[in-house]
């Protein structure tokens, strides 16, 4: 008798985000189903079907963590549907990639450079993909604080069996300790210093791999203290090479402009020069996004190549195309 009513037991949780992950799944010609959800997750295939049962959610774990999941997961789907462009496996991805499995393989505290356009966003993402259990803290500025950092390794923990009175980064160390789950620091130059140095207490303590990903000013931070500095294990720059970079211009102008034809070759070139400068693979994005527009509402569409100089003169650029 019990067990038939705690079979039938539903649990409170956040019904707008359990609704739209049951409509993404269930709309006309939809790729996703409680499987892939639950791959994409890093979580079994039952946890899911439980969450969104007909009945309502009858996930009797830990619903904070699983949910702190979802919205990190539909937060990147909407990055791939805003952008129009899916991630591929290019150059500067690769070497973030390789630079994370160095890192994780030994447990150490390690920070990939990448400048700003350079792929580091999109480099998480395939991280994410390939290690599910990683636990990920997108640095903002109004989340850049020791308070912050606490906030959000406490949400991607699970909870079961704590007390309500041991302090709550005590019980974070106790939980992650000897776990080996990677913790991904995303734009960790944001950090302030405080935060920083709870990072490496955290390490000190549970020994898990601690990756800073962000812009040089990360190891200018690093440097300036001494004992923070010679803690870092690898420290890994994202140095793209023009040459193999080539393969992700001409990904982005197939995604965005599959009509360029005969013009290809020149709206490359124009590309090229917009990605060796500052904001690289952004602003060649950006730009293509913007060449699209014009060419939609001009009459007559002008030709790709020129539509992408037309936007260049409307966006904020220090240089000129040859």
């Amino acid at each position: 008798m019990n067990t038939e009513k705690n079979q039938n037991k539903t649990y409170p949780c956040n019904e707008l985000l359990r609704a739209k992950l049951r409509e993404i799944r269930d709309a006309a010609e939809s790729i996703w189903s409680n499987n892939k959800f639950a791959n994409r997750l890093g979580i079994s295939s039952a946890v899911i079907s439980q969450y969104l049962s007909e009945r309502g959610c009858i996930y009797s774990g830990d619903i904070k963590t699983l949910e702190a999941k979802i919205e990190d997961f539909l937060r990147n789907e909407e990055r791939r549907r805003t952008s129009g462009v899916d991630t591929i496996l290019c150059e500067p991805v690769e070497q973030m990639l390789k630079a994370f499995n160095y890192i994780r393989k030994t447990n150490d505290i390690g920070a990939i450079v990448a400048e700003s356009g350079e792929g580091k966003t999109r480099g998480v993402e395939l991280i994410r993909e390939h290690n599910p259990l990683a636990m990920l803290f997108h640095v903002r500025a109004w989340s850049s604080d020791k308070g912050s950092l606490q906030s959000a390794l406490w949400d991607v923990i699970p909870h079961i069996g704590y007390d309500n009175q041991t302090k709550r980064a005590t019980y974070i160390a106790t939980s992650l300790r000897g776990s080996d789950r990677p913790l991904i620091v995303d734009d960790a130059h944001k950090l302030t210093r405080p935060a920083l140095h709870l990072l490496f207490d955290l390490w000190d303590e549970t020994n898990i791999p601690i990756v800073l990903i962000g812009t040089s000013e990360i190891i200018e931070k690093l440097q300036d203290d001494s004992q923070r500095f010679s803690r870092v294990g690898i420290h890994f720059t994202v140095t793209p090479d023009p040459k193999k970079s080539r393969a992700l211009i001409a990904h982005l102008v197939k995604t965005l402009a599959p009509d360029a034809n005969g013009d290809k070759e020149e709206l490359l070139e124009l590309c090229d020069q917009v990605a060796r400068q500052h904001g690289h693979f952004r602003s060649v994005h950006k730009q293509l996004k913007l060449a699209a527009e014009l060419r939609a509402t001009v009459d007559p569409a002008p030709t790709w190549p020129s539509a992408f100089r037309a936007s260049h003169k409307m966006l904020l650029r220090q240089y000129h195309l040859q």
